[in-house]
């Protein structure tokens, strides 16, 4: 085997090129690891009273439909399009870090399995962007009412 035949056998079992761009591995399956995720953040919904709620990343999950069920008024902000439309959401098409929110509006903002994505090029039509995920955090904290979480 040559040298190239090597790499690329190595290259198709364990994802180089696509680690190295901050991608999966091919065949790699993120969807338990998201049920997990999302399986969290839907137990620990408050059920009430009622509460303004950011949800970022929001067109794949089940977080804002569960939080608009338990009454919440929700936003959602994802660079995809959503498949839905519910009453009592608001959902904006646009970069997380782009999108002009007031300070201290929301009780609560859920960026589950989100924020380590944000800036990473080649991830969701996204720019490179190193401190993309400093930058979300530090937008999460101004955008969170003081007693937020």
């Amino acid at each position: 085997m040559s040298i190239n035949g090597f790499i690329k056998k190595i290259d198709r079992r364990f994802g180089i090129r696509n680690r190295l761009r901050g991608m999966p591995a091919p065949g790699f399956d993120l969807s338990g690891e998201k049920l997990m995720d999302w399986g969290w953040c839907l137990a620990n919904l408050p059920k009430s009273p009622r509460m303004y709620i950011l949800d970022v990343g929001c067109c794949e999950a089940p977080i804002l439909p569960t939080a608009i069920a338990l009454g919440h008024n929700v936003v959602g902000i994802d660079m995809s399009p959503l498949p839905y439309q519910l009453k009592g959401m608001v959902f904006h098409q646009d970069n997380f870090l782009e999108i002009d929110l007031d300070d201290a509006t929301f009780d609560i903002v859920v960026l589950c399995s989100i924020v380590e994505h944000i800036g990473l090029i080649g991830r969701y039509n996204q720019n490179d962007l190193p401190d993309g995920d400093f930058l979300a955090m530090e937008k999460v904290s101004r955008i969170l009412k003081p007693d937020g979480g």
